[in-house]
């Protein structure tokens, strides 16, 4: 080969290794980032998981619930537990709840076609109470259910801040040996074993996604129930409410004109 080609070859390859460089340091910087990422949302899940755990040893739940029936909506007020169910236009829940009254009582409290009302009828108070227990007991295991998911996931993201890590350690190991500052064997031993750790911590997100898998299917069961429960309980409790406001129960509430 010619002297000229192979300077000429000799010079491209030098002039593409600071490219390479800078390529290689983008990568190291980006799986830094991720690691980052990773690791805030790890924190995030187990702040999440402690949550739904202190709320659950709460000496007062409350439950929320959407509904289709636009012209309807009702809650169940108690010293220890609400249930809330229906389109509420924005309106704030505990601005409901003072608006009912009752103190620390239970309470019933309707809305239908725009006027809302209160009940303190005890044993329409025990019918909303009978027809809403099902919805507030599947909520409670949909809740039970996603502390675990939490806790899963937090270990998930731990594991993924580990990976992050990893990489951009091998990452700047890859400009190290380009760069030629450190000796390659020394380099290949460093890089076989942090992919050795990497391999490691794959398997361990592998067999957290396998434990998230079945928590997953038994969620989205959940909520099918959840679904069914509420629109059964928002027939009943309408039904109620009509019988309530014909009874002369309910109590008109005149800031809902």
């Amino acid at each position: 080969m010619p002297l000229s080609r192979i300077r000429s070859s000799l010079g491209a390859a030098l002039r593409a290794v600071p490219a390479l460089v800078l390529t290689l340091v983008a990568l190291a910087s980006l799986i830094s980032l991720l690691a980052l990422l990773a690791l805030a949302a790890g924190a995030s899940f187990a702040r999440a998981d402690t949550s739904s755990r202190s709320s659950s040893h709460s000496s007062s739940h409350g439950y929320g619930f959407s509904s289709d029936d636009e012209d309807f909506a009702y809650a169940v007020f108690g010293p220890h537990q609400s249930t809330i169910n229906g389109n509420l236009d924005s309106r704030d829940w505990r601005d409901i709840r003072r608006s009912a009254g009752g103190g620390e009582g239970e309470v019933l409290w309707l809305s239908l076609d725009g006027r809302d009302y209160v009940v303190r009828d005890r044993a329409s108070i025990e019918r909303a109470k009978q027809i809403v227990a099902p919805m507030q007991e599947l909520g409670a295991r949909q809740g039970r259910l996603g502390a675990k998911q939490g806790e899963l996931g937090a270990r998930q993201g731990q594991l993924g801040a580990r990976q992050g890590a990893l990489g951009a350690r091998q990452a700047a190991l890859a400009v190290r040996r380009i760069s030629g500052a450190d000796d390659d064997r020394d380099v290949e031993r460093r890089s076989g074993e942090i992919e050795r750790q990497m391999n490691q911590l794959a398997r361990e997100q592998d067999a957290l996604a396998r434990l998230q898998e079945p928590l997953a299917r038994q969620q989205e069961e959940l909520g099918r129930q959840q679904e069914r429960a509420a629109k059964r309980a928002n027939f009943e409790m309408r039904a109620l409410a009509e019988d309530a406001i014909a009874s002369g129960k309910a109590e008109r509430l005149r800031s809902s004109d």
